[in-house]
């Protein structure tokens, strides 16, 4: 079949996402590998992340080639077959590229913060985003009893054919994610919003946090689409937009904030105010940060944040 206006359409935006994944994560491994060389589980999980976003890249290629964009009973039998298979490895692809980057995300927080609660609450958010994704790949996997039948549908009729209700089980997972996004991203609020930064890395730091907003917006718009959409056509293909840009704005924003040694090292200007003369031992500049009547907190790059003796003085 020929390809349609919105399949063309939403494998450009796919394309160009996911590239822009790809390059987020390259630049994520030549930071904390060759720079800093602190290669940790938090990158590995992330490349995994890119990996599922790819292959859900080439999911929608092959969905717009067989002609995403059309009802489904314009196909003929063994094209829909082929459609809705598609669509049953999207749907597992989907899941765990979204749990993948929020176990991604919590693994650096340990790393970051050495501040007692902020670290039991990472804990805790880990072991939740963990069993949610482990329930939202498994339901996937096992959709229909048994798992043909997802795609047989009733042409012909499967014995024995028993399957999760669809639109229920997408509204429940969309708001559980939501639910999740929204506190990782008010997780580091309380650590991070006192302290007395340069202001050029406060812009840094304020569109990290934008673009988590983003993450969160995204999601509940996909809440929107399962309630207020009927399945067809174009309700699929909007969906389909969000799922792609959720999954890789995520993937860019679990990578921004590792980026900053890499920033300072091609562009020092850029992150640092007039007096940021310091560096630490890897050459990238060391700041003090303040928070009210507390310790000072030293940062240096993606380096972990600690509270400095009293004795050392305030900056």
């Amino acid at each position: 079949m020929a390809w349609t206006s919105a399949g063309r359409s939403i494998f450009a935006f796919a394309l160009v996402s996911t590239l822009l994944s790809v390059v987020a994560v390259t630049l994520r491994f030549v930071c904390r590998g060759r720079i800093l060389r602190v290669l940790g589980p938090s990158d590995w999980f992330l490349l995994v992340t890119l990996m599922f976003a790819i292959a859900n890249l080439c999911c929608i290629g092959i969905h717009v080639a067989i002609g995403l964009g059309r009802p489904l009973h314009e196909f003929p039998p063994d094209t829909r077959e082929l459609f809705v298979k598609l669509l049953y490895v999207s749907s597992l692809l989907v899941n765990c590229s979204l749990a993948l980057t929020k176990i991604s995300v919590l693994l650096l927080f340990p790393d970051i913060f050495a501040i007692a609660w902020p670290r039991k609450a990472t804990y805790i958010l880990l072991v939740l985003v963990t069993l949610f994704g482990a329930w939202a790949a498994l339901s996937s996997i096992l959709a229909c009893v048994p798992i043909e039948a997802f795609w047989k549908q009733d042409d012909p009729p499967v014995p024995g054919r028993r399957c999760i209700a669809g639109v229920p089980k997408w509204y429940a997972d969309a708001v559980v994610n939501l639910v999740l996004d929204i506190a990782i991203f008010c997780l580091p609020l309380p650590v991070v919003w006192p302290m007395v930064l340069p202001w050029r890395q406060k812009i840094w730091l304020y569109f990290a946090f934008a673009l988590g907003l983003f993450v969160c917006l995204a999601s509940g718009i996909r809440i929107d689409f399962i309630q207020g959409n009927g399945p067809g056509p174009k309700a699929g293909i909007a969906l389909a937009y969000w799922l792609t840009a959720e999954i890789n704005t995520s993937i860019v924003i679990a990578c921004i904030p590792t980026l900053r040694p890499l920033v300072v090292r091609l562009c020092p200007r850029l992150l640092m105010d007039g007096g940021d003369d310091k560096t630490d031992s890897t050459g990238e500049p060391s700041v003090r940060l303040i928070e009210p009547s507390r310790p000072p907190i030293d940062f240096t790059g993606m380096g972990r944040l600690r509270r400095l003796p009293e004795s050392q003085g305030r900056v």
